[in-house]
Protein backbone atom coordinates (compact mmCIF):
# COMPACT_ATOMS: atom_id res chain seq x y z
CA UNK A 1 0.00 0.00 0.00
CA UNK A 2 2.37 2.01 0.91
CA UNK A 3 4.08 2.08 -3.07
CA UNK A 4 0.80 2.83 -3.97
CA UNK A 5 0.63 5.42 -2.09
CA UNK A 6 4.19 6.75 -2.97
CA UNK A 7 4.00 6.02 -6.67
CA UNK A 8 0.40 8.12 -6.98
CA UNK A 9 1.92 11.19 -5.10
CA UNK A 10 4.65 10.91 -7.94
CA UNK A 11 1.62 10.91 -10.95
CA UNK A 12 -0.09 14.30 -8.67
CA UNK A 13 3.15 16.00 -8.32
CA UNK A 14 3.90 15.12 -12.06
CA UNK A 15 0.31 16.11 -13.13
CA UNK A 16 0.83 19.89 -10.91
CA UNK A 17 4.14 19.96 -12.83
CA UNK A 18 2.60 20.39 -16.34
CA UNK A 19 0.65 22.82 -14.94
CA UNK A 20 3.17 25.08 -13.62
CA UNK A 21 5.10 24.73 -16.14
CA UNK A 22 1.85 26.08 -18.57
CA UNK A 23 1.46 28.26 -16.63
CA UNK A 24 5.51 29.50 -16.23
CA UNK A 25 5.12 29.16 -20.26
CA UNK A 26 1.80 31.82 -20.61
CA UNK A 27 3.33 34.10 -17.83
CA UNK A 28 6.35 34.01 -20.14
CA UNK A 29 4.28 34.96 -22.48
CA UNK A 30 3.17 37.61 -21.17
CA UNK A 31 6.28 39.20 -19.72
CA UNK A 32 7.62 39.06 -23.53
CA UNK A 33 4.68 41.02 -24.81
CA UNK A 34 5.23 43.24 -22.37
CA UNK A 35 9.11 44.01 -22.34
CA UNK A 36 8.95 46.54 -24.23
CA UNK A 37 6.79 48.59 -21.66
CA UNK A 38 9.32 47.77 -18.66
CA UNK A 39 8.71 51.12 -16.69
CA UNK A 40 5.79 50.88 -14.35
CA UNK A 41 2.72 53.45 -14.32
CA UNK A 42 4.87 56.29 -11.48
CA UNK A 43 2.74 57.51 -9.13
CA UNK A 44 2.32 61.23 -9.55
CA UNK A 45 4.77 62.37 -6.16
CA UNK A 46 7.90 60.92 -7.42
CA UNK A 47 10.55 63.23 -7.57
CA UNK A 48 12.91 61.34 -9.67
CA UNK A 49 10.18 61.25 -12.75
CA UNK A 50 9.32 65.08 -11.80
CA UNK A 51 12.99 65.94 -11.80
CA UNK A 52 13.36 64.05 -15.15
CA UNK A 53 10.39 65.75 -16.81
CA UNK A 54 11.87 69.41 -15.57
CA UNK A 55 15.09 68.85 -17.12
CA UNK A 56 13.25 68.22 -20.40
CA UNK A 57 10.99 71.45 -20.00
CA UNK A 58 13.43 73.58 -18.34
CA UNK A 59 17.09 72.24 -19.10
CA UNK A 60 19.37 75.45 -20.78
CA UNK A 61 21.24 72.66 -23.16
CA UNK A 62 18.19 71.16 -24.62
CA UNK A 63 16.64 74.49 -25.04
CA UNK A 64 19.32 75.98 -27.00
CA UNK A 65 19.64 72.40 -28.73
CA UNK A 66 15.50 72.95 -30.05
CA UNK A 67 16.29 76.60 -30.90
CA UNK A 68 19.34 75.48 -32.92
CA UNK A 69 17.42 72.44 -34.82
CA UNK A 70 14.27 75.04 -35.45
CA UNK A 71 17.04 77.32 -37.16
CA UNK A 72 17.94 73.90 -39.34
CA UNK A 73 14.67 73.83 -41.03
CA UNK A 74 14.93 77.13 -42.42
CA UNK A 75 17.57 74.96 -45.03
CA UNK A 76 14.84 73.16 -46.18
CA UNK A 77 13.31 76.47 -48.04
CA UNK A 78 16.35 77.60 -48.85
CA UNK A 79 17.04 74.07 -50.91
CA UNK A 80 13.16 74.14 -52.04
CA UNK A 81 13.61 78.00 -53.61
CA UNK A 82 15.43 76.46 -56.87
CA UNK A 83 11.95 74.59 -57.26
CA UNK A 84 10.18 78.27 -57.40
CA UNK A 85 10.22 80.47 -59.94
CA UNK A 86 11.82 84.38 -59.17
CA UNK A 87 9.88 86.80 -59.89
CA UNK A 88 11.19 90.57 -60.24
CA UNK A 89 9.58 93.98 -60.58
CA UNK A 90 11.73 97.32 -61.58
CA UNK A 91 11.11 100.73 -62.00
CA UNK A 92 13.19 103.67 -63.30
CA UNK A 93 12.93 107.42 -64.08
CA UNK A 94 15.43 108.93 -65.79
CA UNK A 95 15.94 112.64 -66.68
CA UNK A 96 18.31 113.77 -69.76
CA UNK A 97 19.35 117.38 -70.60
CA UNK A 98 21.00 118.37 -73.69
CA UNK A 99 22.50 121.48 -75.01
CA UNK A 100 23.51 120.85 -78.74
CA UNK A 101 25.64 123.04 -81.01
CA UNK A 102 28.11 122.80 -84.18
CA UNK A 103 31.38 124.67 -85.42
CA UNK A 104 29.76 124.75 -88.38
CA UNK A 105 31.15 127.69 -90.87
CA UNK A 106 27.59 128.41 -91.91
CA UNK A 107 26.55 128.89 -88.73
CA UNK A 108 29.55 130.23 -86.98
CA UNK A 109 31.55 128.70 -84.74
CA UNK A 110 30.06 127.46 -81.76
CA UNK A 111 26.50 128.32 -83.11
CA UNK A 112 23.88 126.36 -80.20
CA UNK A 113 21.41 124.10 -82.40
CA UNK A 114 19.19 123.87 -79.72
CA UNK A 115 18.38 122.35 -76.35
CA UNK A 116 16.69 118.45 -76.08
CA UNK A 117 15.22 117.93 -72.27
CA UNK A 118 14.34 113.88 -72.08
CA UNK A 119 11.91 112.75 -68.88
CA UNK A 120 11.62 109.00 -69.49
CA UNK A 121 9.60 106.89 -66.95
CA UNK A 122 9.75 102.74 -67.13
CA UNK A 123 8.67 99.85 -65.48
CA UNK A 124 8.15 96.00 -66.08
CA UNK A 125 7.79 92.95 -64.16
CA UNK A 126 10.08 89.47 -64.79
CA UNK A 127 9.45 86.39 -64.14
CA UNK A 128 12.21 83.17 -64.14
CA UNK A 129 11.85 79.59 -63.94
CA UNK A 130 14.25 76.81 -63.99
CA UNK A 131 13.66 73.57 -65.06
CA UNK A 132 16.64 71.16 -65.82
CA UNK A 133 20.29 71.83 -63.58
CA UNK A 134 21.56 68.23 -64.08
CA UNK A 135 19.35 66.99 -61.30
CA UNK A 136 21.38 69.66 -58.39
CA UNK A 137 18.21 70.80 -57.19
CA UNK A 138 16.86 67.60 -56.10
CA UNK A 139 19.95 66.37 -54.53
CA UNK A 140 20.21 69.97 -52.89
CA UNK A 141 16.92 69.03 -51.59
CA UNK A 142 17.76 65.57 -50.09
CA UNK A 143 21.08 67.08 -48.97
CA UNK A 144 19.15 69.38 -46.79
CA UNK A 145 16.29 66.94 -45.85
CA UNK A 146 19.21 64.22 -44.50
CA UNK A 147 20.97 66.83 -42.41
CA UNK A 148 17.74 67.85 -40.99
CA UNK A 149 17.24 64.35 -39.60
CA UNK A 150 20.94 63.85 -38.64
CA UNK A 151 20.06 67.19 -36.53
CA UNK A 152 16.85 65.64 -35.02
CA UNK A 153 18.53 62.23 -34.34
CA UNK A 154 21.50 64.82 -32.61
CA UNK A 155 18.73 66.80 -30.46
CA UNK A 156 17.47 63.68 -29.00
CA UNK A 157 21.02 62.33 -28.41
CA UNK A 158 21.47 65.85 -26.40
CA UNK A 159 17.95 65.18 -25.05
CA UNK A 160 18.85 61.57 -23.86
CA UNK A 161 22.17 62.89 -22.62
CA UNK A 162 20.62 65.20 -20.01
CA UNK A 163 18.23 62.49 -18.73
CA UNK A 164 21.07 60.10 -18.23
CA UNK A 165 22.93 62.92 -16.61
CA UNK A 166 19.88 63.98 -14.36
CA UNK A 167 19.37 60.44 -13.11
CA UNK A 168 23.41 59.70 -12.46
CA UNK A 169 23.29 62.75 -10.00
CA UNK A 170 19.53 61.89 -8.53
CA UNK A 171 21.51 58.40 -7.91
CA UNK A 172 24.38 59.90 -6.41
CA UNK A 173 22.51 62.06 -3.95
CA UNK A 174 20.68 58.49 -2.86
CA UNK A 175 23.93 56.99 -2.50
CA UNK A 176 24.92 59.89 -0.38
CA UNK A 177 21.88 59.65 1.62
CA UNK A 178 22.73 56.17 2.65
CA UNK A 179 26.10 56.67 3.16
CA UNK A 180 25.26 59.73 5.88
CA UNK A 181 22.59 57.15 7.08
CA UNK A 182 25.01 54.98 7.81
CA UNK A 183 27.81 57.01 9.08
CA UNK A 184 25.32 59.19 11.47
CA UNK A 185 24.67 55.04 12.88
CA UNK A 186 28.66 54.56 13.12
CA UNK A 187 28.88 57.67 15.05
CA UNK A 188 25.94 56.37 17.29
CA UNK A 189 28.16 53.32 17.67
CA UNK A 190 31.29 55.17 18.76
CA UNK A 191 29.41 57.17 20.92
CA UNK A 192 27.79 54.68 22.63
CA UNK A 193 31.56 52.89 22.43
CA UNK A 194 32.77 55.61 24.58
CA UNK A 195 30.48 55.86 27.14
CA UNK A 196 31.11 51.49 27.54
CA UNK A 197 34.49 52.12 27.67
CA UNK A 198 34.22 55.11 30.43
CA UNK A 199 32.11 53.11 32.44
CA UNK A 200 34.16 49.91 32.14
CA UNK A 201 37.29 52.21 33.30
CA UNK A 202 35.30 53.79 36.11
CA UNK A 203 34.98 50.02 37.06
CA UNK A 204 38.62 49.33 36.58
CA UNK A 205 38.21 46.40 34.01
CA UNK A 206 39.89 49.14 31.14
CA UNK A 207 41.79 50.96 30.37
CA UNK A 208 42.45 54.77 29.54
CA UNK A 209 43.87 54.15 26.54
CA UNK A 210 40.23 52.65 25.51
CA UNK A 211 38.49 55.85 26.17
CA UNK A 212 40.87 57.52 24.09
CA UNK A 213 40.71 55.43 20.92
CA UNK A 214 36.95 55.34 21.25
CA UNK A 215 37.54 59.47 21.41
CA UNK A 216 39.71 59.29 18.87
CA UNK A 217 37.39 57.28 16.61
CA UNK A 218 34.07 59.34 17.08
CA UNK A 219 35.96 62.53 16.00
CA UNK A 220 37.01 61.03 13.23
CA UNK A 221 33.87 59.25 12.11
CA UNK A 222 32.71 63.11 12.83
CA UNK A 223 35.13 64.66 10.05
CA UNK A 224 33.96 62.01 7.94
CA UNK A 225 30.28 63.04 8.22
CA UNK A 226 31.05 66.76 7.22
CA UNK A 227 32.74 65.49 4.50
CA UNK A 228 29.83 63.30 2.97
CA UNK A 229 27.16 66.17 3.93
CA UNK A 230 29.39 68.41 1.80
CA UNK A 231 29.55 66.09 -1.18
CA UNK A 232 25.76 65.77 -1.03
CA UNK A 233 25.56 69.86 -1.04
CA UNK A 234 27.46 69.60 -4.48
CA UNK A 235 25.56 66.66 -5.56
CA UNK A 236 22.12 68.76 -4.99
CA UNK A 237 23.11 71.84 -6.62
CA UNK A 238 24.61 69.78 -9.68
CA UNK A 239 20.90 68.71 -9.44
CA UNK A 240 18.87 71.76 -9.11
CA UNK A 241 21.16 73.06 -12.07
CA UNK A 242 19.96 70.52 -14.54
CA UNK A 243 16.84 69.88 -13.63
CA UNK A 244 15.76 73.32 -12.82
CA UNK A 245 13.66 72.12 -9.49
CA UNK A 246 14.90 72.04 -5.97
CA UNK A 247 15.52 68.70 -4.59
CA UNK A 248 13.23 68.38 -1.59
CA UNK A 249 14.42 64.46 -0.74
CA UNK A 250 10.72 62.99 -0.75
CA UNK A 251 10.78 59.51 -1.59
CA UNK A 252 14.19 58.82 -2.06
CA UNK A 253 14.17 55.09 -0.78
CA UNK A 254 11.38 54.71 -4.03
CA UNK A 255 12.36 51.77 -6.02
CA UNK A 256 12.62 52.67 -9.59
CA UNK A 257 12.77 50.49 -12.91
CA UNK A 258 14.29 52.00 -15.78
CA UNK A 259 15.55 49.18 -17.13
CA UNK A 260 15.04 45.78 -18.61
CA UNK A 261 17.38 43.77 -17.32
CA UNK A 262 16.29 40.39 -19.01
CA UNK A 263 18.36 41.70 -22.02
CA UNK A 264 20.91 39.25 -23.48
CA UNK A 265 24.02 41.26 -24.82
CA UNK A 266 23.36 40.03 -28.28
CA UNK A 267 19.83 42.08 -27.85
CA UNK A 268 21.24 44.72 -26.15
CA UNK A 269 23.72 45.51 -29.68
CA UNK A 270 20.64 45.18 -32.21
CA UNK A 271 18.84 47.98 -30.01
CA UNK A 272 21.50 49.76 -29.75
CA UNK A 273 22.24 49.59 -33.59
CA UNK A 274 18.94 50.41 -34.07
CA UNK A 275 17.78 53.00 -31.84
CA UNK A 276 20.69 55.29 -30.81
CA UNK A 277 20.39 58.16 -31.68
CA UNK A 278 24.40 58.86 -32.16
CA UNK A 279 24.40 56.14 -35.01
CA UNK A 280 21.06 57.63 -36.18
CA UNK A 281 22.33 60.95 -36.83
CA UNK A 282 25.60 59.13 -38.41
CA UNK A 283 23.48 57.81 -40.82
CA UNK A 284 21.45 60.45 -41.89
CA UNK A 285 25.51 62.81 -42.35
CA UNK A 286 26.45 60.21 -44.74
CA UNK A 287 23.23 60.15 -46.79
CA UNK A 288 23.09 64.10 -47.10
CA UNK A 289 27.42 63.48 -47.57
CA UNK A 290 26.29 60.89 -50.91
CA UNK A 291 23.45 63.55 -52.15
CA UNK A 292 26.07 66.36 -52.00
CA UNK A 293 28.66 64.36 -54.49
CA UNK A 294 25.22 64.08 -56.58
CA UNK A 295 24.58 67.92 -56.50
CA UNK A 296 27.75 69.41 -57.90
CA UNK A 297 26.98 70.46 -61.64
CA UNK A 298 30.43 69.48 -63.00
CA UNK A 299 31.43 70.56 -66.69
CA UNK A 300 29.36 69.75 -69.64
CA UNK A 301 26.24 69.14 -67.32
CA UNK A 302 23.42 71.52 -68.84
CA UNK A 303 20.90 74.05 -67.60
CA UNK A 304 17.82 74.92 -68.86
CA UNK A 305 15.60 78.43 -67.53
CA UNK A 306 12.09 79.72 -69.10
CA UNK A 307 11.47 83.50 -68.74
CA UNK A 308 9.07 85.80 -69.20
CA UNK A 309 9.34 90.25 -69.02
CA UNK A 310 6.90 92.56 -69.56
CA UNK A 311 8.10 96.29 -69.36
CA UNK A 312 6.30 99.78 -70.93
CA UNK A 313 8.50 103.05 -70.99
CA UNK A 314 6.66 106.67 -71.36
CA UNK A 315 8.21 110.02 -72.08
CA UNK A 316 6.52 112.56 -71.82
CA UNK A 317 9.12 115.30 -73.10
CA UNK A 318 9.40 117.29 -76.26
CA UNK A 319 12.14 117.97 -78.26
CA UNK A 320 12.53 121.84 -78.93
CA UNK A 321 14.61 121.22 -81.84
CA UNK A 322 11.50 120.32 -83.82
CA UNK A 323 7.85 121.51 -83.65
CA UNK A 324 6.48 118.19 -84.36
CA UNK A 325 7.77 115.59 -82.19
CA UNK A 326 5.46 114.21 -79.87
CA UNK A 327 5.53 111.96 -77.16
CA UNK A 328 7.46 108.72 -76.70
CA UNK A 329 5.26 105.60 -75.44
CA UNK A 330 6.44 101.49 -75.79
CA UNK A 331 5.19 98.42 -74.22
CA UNK A 332 6.32 95.03 -74.76
CA UNK A 333 6.47 91.07 -73.55
CA UNK A 334 9.41 88.80 -73.59
CA UNK A 335 9.42 84.89 -73.65
CA UNK A 336 12.84 83.24 -73.45
CA UNK A 337 14.11 79.89 -73.07
CA UNK A 338 17.76 79.62 -72.85
CA UNK A 339 19.71 76.47 -72.92
CA UNK A 340 23.40 76.79 -71.24
CA UNK A 341 26.08 74.27 -71.42
CA UNK A 342 29.33 74.94 -69.75
CA UNK A 343 32.72 73.99 -71.73
CA UNK A 344 35.20 75.09 -68.94
CA UNK A 345 34.77 76.34 -65.73
CA UNK A 346 38.43 75.99 -64.38
CA UNK A 347 38.29 72.81 -63.06
CA UNK A 348 36.03 74.38 -60.00
CA UNK A 349 33.01 71.87 -60.22
CA UNK A 350 35.55 68.56 -60.82
CA UNK A 351 37.71 70.04 -57.37
CA UNK A 352 34.41 70.12 -55.78
CA UNK A 353 33.10 66.86 -56.75
CA UNK A 354 36.29 65.25 -55.53
CA UNK A 355 36.02 67.16 -52.48
CA UNK A 356 32.21 66.41 -52.16
CA UNK A 357 33.39 62.48 -52.63
CA UNK A 358 35.99 62.35 -50.29
CA UNK A 359 33.31 64.32 -47.22
CA UNK A 360 31.40 60.84 -48.07
CA UNK A 361 33.96 58.57 -47.36
CA UNK A 362 34.79 59.95 -44.19
CA UNK A 363 31.05 60.22 -43.62
CA UNK A 364 31.23 56.65 -44.18
CA UNK A 365 33.93 55.63 -41.77
CA UNK A 366 32.22 57.87 -39.09
CA UNK A 367 28.96 55.84 -39.32
CA UNK A 368 31.07 52.65 -39.36
CA UNK A 369 33.09 54.15 -36.83
CA UNK A 370 29.88 54.94 -34.81
CA UNK A 371 28.52 51.29 -35.40
CA UNK A 372 31.71 50.27 -33.90
CA UNK A 373 31.89 52.07 -31.07
CA UNK A 374 28.28 51.21 -29.78
CA UNK A 375 28.87 47.50 -29.88
CA UNK A 376 32.38 48.23 -27.81
CA UNK A 377 30.30 50.30 -25.34
CA UNK A 378 27.54 48.00 -24.81
CA UNK A 379 29.39 45.14 -24.13
CA UNK A 380 31.14 47.02 -21.75
CA UNK A 381 27.84 48.67 -19.81
CA UNK A 382 26.75 44.34 -20.01
CA UNK A 383 29.99 43.33 -17.87
CA UNK A 384 29.75 45.87 -15.67
CA UNK A 385 25.85 45.33 -15.27
CA UNK A 386 26.52 41.67 -14.34
CA UNK A 387 29.31 42.13 -12.09
CA UNK A 388 27.67 44.85 -10.02
CA UNK A 389 25.11 41.97 -9.39
CA UNK A 390 27.55 39.64 -8.29
CA UNK A 391 28.88 42.91 -6.40
CA UNK A 392 25.65 43.76 -4.71
CA UNK A 393 25.12 39.92 -3.53
CA UNK A 394 29.10 39.74 -2.15
CA UNK A 395 28.23 42.90 -0.31
CA UNK A 396 24.66 42.08 1.51
CA UNK A 397 26.54 38.75 2.78
CA UNK A 398 29.24 40.61 3.83
CA UNK A 399 26.83 43.09 5.74
CA UNK A 400 25.15 40.26 7.66
CA UNK A 401 28.21 38.95 8.50
CA UNK A 402 29.47 41.95 9.86
CA UNK A 403 26.40 42.77 11.94
CA UNK A 404 26.85 39.01 13.43
CA UNK A 405 30.71 39.83 13.89
CA UNK A 406 30.33 43.16 15.66
CA UNK A 407 27.37 42.09 18.01
CA UNK A 408 29.59 38.87 19.10
CA UNK A 409 32.51 41.59 19.58
CA UNK A 410 30.62 43.87 21.54
CA UNK A 411 29.34 41.14 24.26
CA UNK A 412 32.65 39.62 24.29
CA UNK A 413 34.19 42.96 25.23
CA UNK A 414 31.94 43.52 27.86
CA UNK A 415 32.85 39.72 29.31
CA UNK A 416 36.85 41.04 29.13
CA UNK A 417 37.49 38.78 26.39
CA UNK A 418 38.21 41.54 23.62
CA UNK A 419 39.73 45.27 24.05
CA UNK A 420 38.48 48.58 22.37
CA UNK A 421 40.21 48.65 19.50
CA UNK A 422 38.59 45.32 18.58
CA UNK A 423 35.15 46.99 18.95
CA UNK A 424 36.17 50.12 16.93
CA UNK A 425 37.57 47.94 14.02
CA UNK A 426 34.13 45.71 13.88
CA UNK A 427 32.32 48.97 13.89
CA UNK A 428 34.28 50.10 11.03
CA UNK A 429 34.02 46.73 9.05
CA UNK A 430 30.04 46.74 9.27
CA UNK A 431 30.08 51.23 7.77
CA UNK A 432 32.60 49.71 4.74
CA UNK A 433 30.33 46.40 4.22
CA UNK A 434 27.19 48.77 4.17
CA UNK A 435 29.79 51.33 1.96
CA UNK A 436 30.26 48.81 -0.69
CA UNK A 437 26.25 47.83 -0.87
CA UNK A 438 25.59 51.51 -1.26
CA UNK A 439 28.47 51.74 -4.03
CA UNK A 440 27.67 48.15 -5.80
CA UNK A 441 23.81 49.44 -5.99
CA UNK A 442 24.79 52.61 -7.21
CA UNK A 443 26.97 51.18 -9.95
CA UNK A 444 24.49 48.63 -10.96
CA UNK A 445 21.61 51.51 -11.31
CA UNK A 446 24.13 54.21 -12.33
CA UNK A 447 25.09 51.71 -15.70
CA UNK A 448 21.23 50.72 -16.54
CA UNK A 449 20.87 54.61 -16.74
CA UNK A 450 24.14 54.00 -19.15
CA UNK A 451 22.74 51.46 -21.00
CA UNK A 452 19.59 53.19 -21.85
CA UNK A 453 21.02 55.86 -23.78
CA UNK A 454 22.72 53.50 -25.28
CA UNK A 455 20.21 51.57 -26.60
CA UNK A 456 18.55 54.98 -27.34
CA UNK A 457 15.82 54.34 -24.44
CA UNK A 458 16.61 57.09 -22.24
CA UNK A 459 13.66 58.86 -23.46
CA UNK A 460 10.37 60.63 -22.68
CA UNK A 461 8.68 57.73 -24.75
CA UNK A 462 10.01 54.71 -22.82
CA UNK A 463 10.31 56.72 -19.29
CA UNK A 464 6.21 57.73 -20.03
CA UNK A 465 6.85 61.53 -19.89
CA UNK A 466 5.43 64.00 -21.37
CA UNK A 467 7.28 65.45 -24.41
CA UNK A 468 7.14 68.65 -26.93
CA UNK A 469 9.35 66.78 -30.01
CA UNK A 470 6.06 66.85 -32.02
CA UNK A 471 6.37 70.54 -31.70
CA UNK A 472 9.33 70.56 -33.51
CA UNK A 473 8.67 68.03 -36.24
CA UNK A 474 5.03 69.94 -36.42
CA UNK A 475 7.28 72.98 -37.12
CA UNK A 476 9.73 71.24 -39.61
CA UNK A 477 6.28 70.19 -41.66
CA UNK A 478 4.99 73.58 -40.92
CA UNK A 479 8.31 75.66 -42.83
CA UNK A 480 8.75 73.17 -45.75
CA UNK A 481 5.40 75.02 -46.74
CA UNK A 482 6.55 78.48 -46.57
CA UNK A 483 8.18 80.15 -49.44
Amino acid sequence: MSMIKFFASLMVIAVCSEVCCANDTKNKADQDKNKSNVVEEQKNNSEFFDAMQSALENNKEILAASKELKAVHENYVTASAAFRPTIQANAQYQANNRDDWSNSKSLGANSANGTYHSRTKSYGIGVKQNIYRGGADKATLNEADANIKAKWASYEAKKQSVLSKVASTYFKIIAKLGEIKHLIALLDSRKESIKVAEKMYTAGSAKNLDVAQSQASCAETVSNLANAEAELSAYISEFEEITGKKFNGKNSSEKIKIFDDTLTLDQMIKVAQKNNPTVIAAAEALNAAKHAVKKINIEFSPSLDVSYSYDQSYDPSTKKRSPTDEKFNSRGHTVALSLTVPIYDGGVGRAQRRQATQSEAKASIDYENAKSEIITQVTTVHAVLVAAKKKIAAANDAVSARELALHDTEQEYKAGTKIMNDVLEAQQQLFEARFMLINAENEYITNQCKANELLGRMNAKYLKLKDDSMEYKQHYHETVRKF
